[in-house]
């Protein structure tokens, strides 16, 4: 009786738990989001550089400071984030990183496509092949019938 009423807990848990990680991945997201407007607004501000904007200039190193306090506390929560560095590479040249994820999902659809192609002419060899063996050997049906059923379950995609 005790493991029903801890699998209700396991599963609040693992709820808790995927709930504090999102909650985690937009705080970190809203941090970064943060940071980069300071250094927008920090790069605008050195550009035009003049003396009476050095206090403006001195309150957003404070806040890009901050900022940075608060991504180094965020460290921990993004450790399990996998990031490609196809992606990264990406990003560093200056493209978006939309086009990206289009190509990647492009060339993951064309690679199923192909692999379906695969199992369906696979599937269709194995029935061919059946059908001739049942045609030529007509006479050994029996034997090749209780083989078949033993072997029949291993086959990846097969119904019995």
């Amino acid at each position: 009786m005790s493991t029903t009423a801890e699998a209700p807990a396991t599963a609040t848990t693992a709820t808790t738990a995927t709930t504090a990680a999102a909650g985690s991945t937009e705080q970190l997201e809203a941090t970064l989001l943060d940071t980069l407007d300071v250094l927008l607004k920090m790069g605008m501000t050195v550009y035009d550089y003049q003396p009476e904007s050095a206090d403006v200039l001195g309150r957003r190193i404070n806040k890009l400071t901050a900022c940075l306090a608060g991504l180094d506390d965020l460290k921990h929560q993004a450790s399990d984030v996998h990031i490609p560095m196809a992606l990264l590479d990406v990003v560093e040249a200056g493209a978006n990183p939309d086009l990206f994820l289009r190509d990647l999902v492009q060339t993951l659809t064309d690679k199923n496509q192909k692999s379906n192609g695969r199992v369906q002419s696979i599937r269709m060899l194995r029935q061919e092949m059946e059908a001739q063996v049942l045609r030529n050997y007509a006479s050994r049906q029996p034997l090749h019938d209780h083989q078949h059923q033993h072997q029949h379950h291993d086959l990846p995609g097969t119904q019995q």
